[in-house]
């Protein structure tokens, strides 16, 4: 819970006021919804949205997801937390919560808006009030009284501050730059083998599979490591919300990766037998090799599904309108594949021998210009 300090949009000094933000207990709660494993839920008996510390990894994507900035990393428990009214303490003994018990003023109102006979039933009937950003969709069950007449102009004022914060730092950001390549970089490669007609092991496909599993696996780990329980990620594994945007992209990388090995193997099986501690390897892999052709379509389509993923998942957080669009994911996939033909090109010529003036080249460059342009357009 903080104090939001509030002054008059004319910058005049005289009529401060201190306005209590907390969390919003809102009906439609954005942490619920992104939460990956359900750590962040709607209490059934009490409908307070609340947290079950034993599920949460502390990804912090609810804090992200919050449009009011109010859910945070408990410095004690290491996982995410908000304001739920002391569920478990104080109104688990029949009690109000600690702040209504702590004002002085009688400033804060604690009750059943289903019960008809209840304070806060009556003070609704006969008060007016505010919630903030209800055009949200969230439907905040906190509400706010004024008495001055100017509740319009306070409301706009007290948005002012909401969103800031940054509630993922670089390793995210590394992670997101990472995917793409991993993605861009194996779908490009196999697109040029599907446009030729053919599923070969060429320095292209070869140079793609090698970069685009490194690259995701060290995204993985920066993932892992900026986890505040990097310990318990495996719990993102075994609890699952399908309504979290996480949740169905860990499914995705969960096929992704291992596909995404094999499929460097095959390409690399002439490299990786002439090893020869390795060549034990050879008829798996030749085994693998076999099933190319639907490797190939799948590992393409999940390549595609881990672009865009990245996209769907910053554009769910509705408190950021900016990116807060369905064009982020098609941006995310432009800008996965220009960078993944960006590295695929350097790594192909320079590790596996591939013709500058080569024909796979030519089609890379040749495919530049359009992805550049779709990815402009995206902008």
């Amino acid at each position: 819970m903080t104090l939001e300090r509030q002054s008059p949009l004319d910058g005049t000094p005289g009529n401060r006021k201190y306005v209590r933000v907390s969390c919003q207990q809102c009906s439609e709660p954005p942490c619920v919804r992104v939460c990956p494993t359900g750590a962040a839920h709607i209490d059934p008996a009490t409908n307070i949205v609340t947290m079950d510390n034993s599920r949460c990894v502390g990804c912090k994507y609810c804090i992200a997801a919050c449009p009011y900035n109010v859910r945070y990393i408990n410095s004690e428990t290491k996982v995410a937390d908000n304001c739920d009214f002391c569920l478990k303490t104080k109104l688990a003994n029949g009690e109000e919560p600690a702040c209504v018990q702590a004002c002085r003023h009688g400033a804060l109102y604690f009750g059943d808006v289903n019960d008809p006979q209840s304070i806060i039933s009556r003070l609704l009937r006969v008060k007016d009030t505010v919630r903030i950003r209800p055009h949200l969709g969230t439907e905040p069950s906190l509400r706010l009284r004024h008495r001055s007449e100017r509740r319009s102009l306070i409301m706009l004022d007290f948005t002012i501050g909401l969103t800031e914060g940054v509630a993922w730092p670089w390793p995210i950001a590394v992670y997101l730059f990472l995917a793409g390549i991993s993605g861009g970089a194996v779908a490009v490669a196999i697109c040029v083998n599907l446009f030729r007609g053919v599923h070969l092991n060429t320095p292209i496909m070869k140079a793609a599979t090698l970069i685009g599993f490194i690259t995701i696996v060290l995204g993985m780990i920066c993932l892992v490591l900026d986890l505040t329980n990097p310990l318990f990620f495996w719990r993102i594994l075994v609890y699952y919300n399908p309504t979290s945007v996480m949740s169905i992209g860990v499914m995705a990388l969960l096929f992704y990766i291992p596909l995404v090995f094999v499929l460097m193997c095959v390409a690399l099986q002439q490299e990786i037998t002439s090893v020869s501690w390795l060549k034990w390897l050879d008829p798996i892999i030749s085994f693998f090799a076999k099933f190319r052709v639907a490797l190939d379509w799948i590992v393409l389509i999940l390549a595609i599904a881990i672009c865009a993923y990245t996209g769907f998942l910053i554009s769910a957080l509705i408190r950021f309108p900016l990116i807060n669009t369905a064009v982020l994911p098609a941006l995310f996939v432009a800008s996965g594949f220009s960078a993944g033909c960006a590295a695929t090109k350097v790594l192909a010529a320079w590790l596996f021998g591939a013709d500058r003036h080569g024909s796979d080249l030519h089609v890379l460059h040749a495919a530049e210009w359009p992805i550049m342009a779709v990815e402009a357009l995206c902008l």
